[in-house]
């Protein structure tokens, strides 16, 4: 999963002593990380193993216990590293000894021995091994060494530049860097040397924060051009090891017809030329690049609008962003906060020691009682979100994330998030261990709150095992403006209204999530018959999925109750699949919730999905016609040449669906006629009106029948 989520990243340098009495009790030092290293000393001509270190992608310090009688004048260690995974050394000391002399296969002598004397993020990578060489005139009992073996996958997430477009592709609607033509002029020495070109005026200066276990630190980049080329050169300050092709660096030029990439890395040098060395700054070795890009080449594909030219910046090193960050992973005290609210009032307050950049205020409004209604706020889990209310009345607690404003009466509309690259918003591992349901939903905020989107309600039923909860963004209701690049506000309600005043739910944290679900639910609908109730669902996609079980509720206070067998699944597939299940067991007269669960084939757990409400009704049955109106996701999406969308409407009606661009503008009407009840399908091949191709980017679909209006979202790409 790709999760938006905030986290604290502390840098931790741990000594670890074993004492070793014997010199051949071979030590095991270090938690398992993602290698090894083995460290042997030459002992009367031979090699007598000391131990081995495990090293994570972090640097870490380590100590390895060495014996006073093998310490001589000159003490010589080899080294070797287990498996294939890169290990790069900052630092190694003998007592208060640093190294003489380092040997190894393609190493350089000299700069080796350099980078080994201190700790500066000036690494060695040490290849599969090396031999050091120390001279000692003291005793020395302990050899200390940082170090950190990267992981056998990183999570490939990119510096950009400008740094809004962190987290999501590069296309028309990213951020862009305008560098006005000739207002630097020069030339440039392609060779990979930062030191040989004047750089003074800089183009841009912004801190990244590592995720890969390089150091965090300040890239800087330049832009000039001549008559004939445009120039530019980026100082990767936090790349300070050299991964050969894994690592590179790209320009990114807007057109009016999509945007170019240029690339260098060290096997793509068309663009222009890498580096690895020293600048003035930074004292360790890094990597940089420089870039040559012909005005021929630009002026080919209209690049040049009024003299300027549209740049963004892509890096990776293995060094890598962290993951999205978590919007709030409720760590504020364990003592809680109670808010004590009067019958049928309000109460609001803030969060001071929430973190600023998701602060949190938090209004409780009574709904139903005549007493005061009392709830704690992280009452008794550290790490995550505690709501319960207890005493009196009832009502809802709503928990708004809007930004450093400690304002809990009214909304703050200056923070923002990028959540362009997700699909969906969860709450994770929610659990209500109280005695009655609770209902939640999300609504979210974008354009200073000009555009919404309302979530679904969701029911968290009393007594169940943590689940977690998500809504997609394409299946909220949204206005047509809704865009999630520039989100403002994330309200959370939790209601509790119509219950008694016992509910205690517990959420560990919001996120953002693009992960791929088990199921891609097309579909979730029913019917009556005269048998009972035939629910029908069609799925678009499925992964590792086992199956599905059919839950059923049957009256607004009690807990889901599985009334369904297995019903077997398609393991992985992308092919669209239908489904069906005839509830026999209904009583008439009676109002149903039916919730749709998958189970995952890898793991077993069961991954709650859509819920319908249904009222069994002996009148309203009628062969094939739905008991509600809906309108389904289409499919394929995201889609390059066609795309279905399929809605239900329970009755006769005029019915309008509409396809609208991200600014509200009408792209194309694909029904505006009177339809029948019934099921309908329209295809949607990616033109407008007149029948001209529309470009890549998010679509809007709005179904309008009688009184129901829903809109989603959809994804164009070519």
């Amino acid at each position: 999963m790709i999760r938006f989520i905030i986290k604290v990243f502390t840098l931790c340098l741990l000594s670890l002593a074993i004492s070793t009495p014997n010199l051949w009790s071979s030590q095991e030092i270090g938690a398992a990380g993602n290698g090894s290293l083995l460290f042997e000393v030459k002992v009367n001509g031979s090699w007598q193993k000391l131990g081995t270190v495990s090293f994570g992608k972090e640097y870490e310090v380590r100590q390895l216990d060495i014996p006073e009688d093998v310490i001589q004048e000159q003490t010589t260690l080899r080294i070797t590293r287990s498996g294939e995974l890169a290990a790069h050394i900052d630092a190694l000391a003998l007592g208060n000894f640093t190294p003489d002399a380092v040997t190894g296969e393609n190493i350089n002598p000299v700069s080796a021995l350099s980078k080994l004397t201190l700790s500066d993020y000036d690494v060695l990578d040490m290849g599969k091994q090396i031999a050091v060489k120390f001279k000692t005139d003291a005793p020395a009992n302990s050899l200390s060494i940082r170090a950190r073996i990267e992981p056998p996958e990183y999570h490939i997430i990119p510096f950009e530049y400008p740094t809004e477009n962190i987290y999501q592709e590069i296309n028309q609607n990213s951020a862009f860097h305008t560098y006005k033509l000739d207002s630097r002029r020069g030339g440039l020495h392609l060779d990979g040397d930062l030191n040989n070109e004047d750089l003074k005026t800089l183009s841009f200066r912004t801190f990244a924060r590592s995720g890969s276990g390089h150091p965090s630190g300040y890239i800087c980049g330049w832009v000039w051009n001549d008559d004939k080329n445009l120039y530019a050169a980026v100082d990767f300050l936090p790349d300070n090891t050299m991964d050969g092709d894994k690592d590179f660096c790209r320009i990114n030029v807007k057109t009016p017809d999509g945007v170019r990439f240029y690339r260098v890395s060290v096997p793509e040098q068309r663009w222009g030329k890498p580096g690895f060395g020293y600048t003035r700054r930074t004292a360790y070795q890094h990597k940089t690049y420089e870039f040559q890009i012909p005005f021929t080449e630009l002026d080919s594909f209209n690049a040049i609008q009024d003299g300027s030219i549209e740049l963004a910046f892509t890096a990776y090193g293995t060094f890598a962003e962290p993951l999205p960050p978590v919007i709030d992973s409720f760590t504020e005290p364990a003592e809680g906060e109670m808010l004590v609210c009067n019958p049928s009032s309000t109460v609001s307050s803030y969060h001071p020691l929430a973190n600023l950049w998701a602060e949190r205020d938090i209004k409780l409004t009574e709904t139903v009682g005549n007493e005061a209604m009392v709830a704690f706020i992280n009452k008794q889990t550290v790490g995550a979100l505690d709501i319960d209310c207890y005493e009196g009345g009832s009502g809802t607690a709503q928990i708004v994330y809007d930004g450093p404003d400690n304002d809990a009466l009214n909304i703050f509309y200056g923070n923002s998030w990028n959540a362009s690259n997700f699909n969906r918003i969860e709450l994770t591992n929610v659990r209500n261990t109280g005695t009655q349901p609770v209902w939640v939903d999300i609504k979210l905020y974008t354009d200073f709150g000009v555009n919404t989107a309302q979530s679904s309600t969701q029911t968290i039923a009393p007594g169940s095992d943590p689940v977690n909860v998500g809504w997609f963004f394409s299946q909220m209701t949204a206005t047509p403006g809704f865009n999630p690049s520039n989100l403002n506000v994330i309200q959370l309600t939790i209601d509790n209204s119509f219950f008694l005043p016992c509910a205690f739910l517990t959420i560990e944290e919001i996120a953002f999530s693009d992960t791929p679900l088990p199921v891609n639910l097309a579909l979730f609908s029913a019917t009556l018959r005269n048998e009972g109730v035939l629910l029908n669902w069609a799925t678009a996609a499925e992964q590792d999925n086992l199956g599905f079980y059919i839950y059923r509720c049957d009256n607004e206070t009690d807990a889901f109750t599985k009334i369904s067998p297995l019903i077997k699944g398609q393991g992985t597939t992308t092919v669209a699949t239908e489904y069906s299940f005839l509830d026999k067991s209904v009583e008439w007269g009676q109002v149903y919730r039916y919730k749709l669960v998958s189970v995952n084939a890898a793991t077993g757990t069961e991954e709650f999905g859509d819920e319908l409400l249904v009222a069994a009704d002996r009148s309203n049955i009628t062969k094939n016609i739905p008991l509600y109106y809906a309108l389904d996701n289409n499919y394929p999406n995201p889609f390059n040449a066609g795309t279905t969308i399929r809605f239900a409407i329970p009755e006769d009606n005029f019915t309008r669906l509409t396809v609208y661009d991200v600014t509200g503008k009408t792209v194309k009407i694909l029904a505006r006629q009177a339809l029948p009840a019934g099921l309908h399908t329209y295809l949607w091949d990616g033109t407008d009106d007149s029948g001209n191709p529309v470009s890549t980017g998010a679509y809007f679909y709005e179904l309008v029948a009688g009184d129901y209006h829903e809109t989603r979202t959809m994804s164009l790409t070519k």
